[in-house]
């Protein structure tokens, strides 16, 4: 137990830098050690979870809409961004009225902690945006993700096991 304690402290101050090369064993090798520490993380750690989770839970893929009911079953944390994405697809995809709009909000604010989002929160977005090429929508969520102390983030649509500003980690629930 203590050389995992080891080990993900070494890859969350020094990522990766004990794979010396690039091949299809250190990455396979990379990935099974990320997704230890993903695990031992999110038992741990503040988790916060993008829109496109929150919208599995519509999904008619049975798998994917479990994964996403058993994740929404932790107190997760959210952003407006998030709710307002949300609130976006179901009105244009599902057709929901308003009233059920709000009724998923407050069903969502009741199971998840809602993240403040201020001017430093916009700017990490900007310069993270730049860094990493995020899109802009996507910026701002890993923002209040970082500006709350979170070490995992859930999205389906950025890149798998990226390591942000070596605090955060994105990760696909569904791979």
């Amino acid at each position: 137990m203590r050389s995992k304690r080891i080990l993900s402290r070494l890859l969350l101050i020094q990522p990766f830098r004990i794979f010396k090369r690039n091949t299809p064993s250190t990455r396979r090798s990379r990935t099974r050690i990320i997704n230890l520490i993903v695990t031992r993380l999110m038992t741990t750690s503040k988790i916060f979870v993008d829109s496109n989770i929150i919208l599995y839970l519509f999904d008619v893929d049975k798998t994917k809409r479990y994964v996403a009911e058993q994740l929404l079953l932790k107190k997760l944390l959210v952003s407006a961004q998030v709710l307002t994405e949300v609130a976006n697809v179901c009105k244009r995809r599902f057709k929901y009225s308003k009233e059920q709009i709000l009724n998923l909000w407050s069903d969502l604010l009741s199971d998840c902690i809602l993240t403040f989002t201020d001017t430093s929160t916009f700017k990490l977005a900007i310069e993270l945006s730049k860094k990493y090429d995020f899109q802009v929508y996507d910026s701002l969520i890993v923002a209040s993700a970082l500006n709350s102390d979170c070490k995992i983030l859930y999205s389906e649509d950025m890149q798998d096991l990226l390591q942000v500003e070596n605090k955060l980690i994105i990760t696909n629930p569904f791979r």
